[in-house]
């Protein structure tokens, strides 16, 4: 899980940070307990933000509408099917031959800002 609309604070190697993320103690993406529950702390009251939850194996992702700072007993429900589009393909090179030995890594981007984009990996090849 992570939440969205945050005021950037800072980026490490792997994705930027929100000052909502840091006062709440977040050191990296929440991942839920058998319960599903989750907590962020730090939200500007009278304010509203997404949250994006995603399962990292398949990279589905959902994203949630906007709620208010404060909102409690909020209830998300995506779902629990099996999901997994097929992609294939074939990798060429600039003269449009085959190319040998190549891993393909299926991804998302995860965050964008002005100095770049965080992606995740769901599967490679």
């Amino acid at each position: 899980m992570a939440l969205l609309d945050g005021t950037p604070a800072y980026s490490d190697d792997h994705r930027p940070f929100t000052t909502k993320e840091l006062a709440s103690g977040a050191s990296s993406h929440l991942e839920l307990g058998a319960d599903g529950a989750f907590s962020f702390r730090g939200l500007k009251e009278g304010r509203a933000y997404r949250v994006r939850g995603w399962n990292q194996k398949t990279l589905e992702q959902d994203v949630s509408e906007q709620m208010l700072a404060g909102t409690r007993g909020y209830v998300r429900r995506v779902p629990d099917e099996p999901w997994r589009a097929r992609v294939e393909g074939v990798v060429v090179g600039l003269d449009g031959f085959p190319l040998a030995d190549v891993t393909c890594r299926l991804s998302m981007n995860e965050y964008k800002s002005e100095s770049g984009t965080w992606m995740t990996s769901g599967q490679t090849w």
